[in-house]
């Protein structure tokens, strides 16, 4: 039973949708054993970043402990994540240590829920602010996704999560698994909705994944059709790559 629990959130992670700035549910893993993480995201409209995290199982928890900083190294955040495999739930607290005068302490929290044999429910909460003492006080980031499990390894998605209080976002995708000599293929059209203006941005995302031996590798990424918004964050960049490497040990 435990083991069909951990399969199910590694086929899970492997078709989460990728979002403008990557959002993903904090309960996916990206490997089912003790793993050494590191993942590199880079923008059009700013220089890149660059994580490292060491990844632990006992039992039916993971424990994850991670550090995030710039290409620059002017910002930095430190992790502690989370997971219950058997509940099928996680945390994971962060803390902004850099700059100093602007701390932060944030979580995520997330979980899953099988509706059914073919309907699996994922919720999350992203950026909850505890602490701040940075002058702006942004909303958490609410993310919740539909996916409809088809045969063949096929799958459909349909996910909406805000940006604030002006922007929806949407993602209607659909994945496949086991395309030699890709391990799983996701590709939507997440378009972003802003209800004040009644204007609507459209994006492209996808993500796909390759396991080979004991080392994982996840690509995602999202262009964007529609104008850039400069001064918002989700919406700033035309493009973004996220490189994500595991080694499972």
């Amino acid at each position: 039973m435990r083991r069909a629990t951990i399969n199910l959130l590694l086929f899970l992670c492997i078709f989460t949708v990728a979002f403008a700035t990557f959002y993903e549910n904090p309960v996916y893993l990206l490997s089912g054993k003790n793993s050494l993480l590191l993942m590199f995201e880079s923008y059009d409209t700013s220089n890149f970043n660059f994580s490292v995290a060491w990844q632990q199982r006992e039992g039916e928890l993971f424990g994850e402990l991670g550090y995030t900083t710039n290409s620059l190294y002017t910002e930095g955040i430190v992790n502690y994540r989370i997971v219950d495999v058997s509940r099928l739930y996680a945390l994971n607290m962060k803390l902004k240590i850099l700059p100093l005068d602007k701390k932060v302490l944030m979580i995520d929290a997330g979980g899953l829920m099988k509706a059914s044999d073919s309907i699996i429910l994922s919720f999350a909460i992203h950026n909850l602010r505890l602490y701040s003492e940075e002058s702006e006080n942004a909303l958490p980031v609410f993310d919740v996704d539909i996916q409809y499990l088809l045969p063949y390894s096929l799958a459909m998605n349909f996910g909406v999560l805000n940006y604030e209080t002006k922007y929806l976002h949407f993602d209607f995708g659909i994945s496949s698994g086991k395309i030699l000599p890709i391990g799983e293929l996701y590709v939507s059209y997440a378009p972003v909705y802003n209800f004040i203006e009644g204007k609507i941005y459209h994006l492209l995302s996808g993500k796909a994944s390759f396991v080979l031996s004991n080392y994982i590798f996840v690509v995602k990424g999202f262009y964007n059709f529609s104008d850039v918004v400069p001064d918002f964050n989700e919406l700033k960049s035309k493009y973004g790559v996220c490189l994500s490497m595991g080694l499972s040990l």
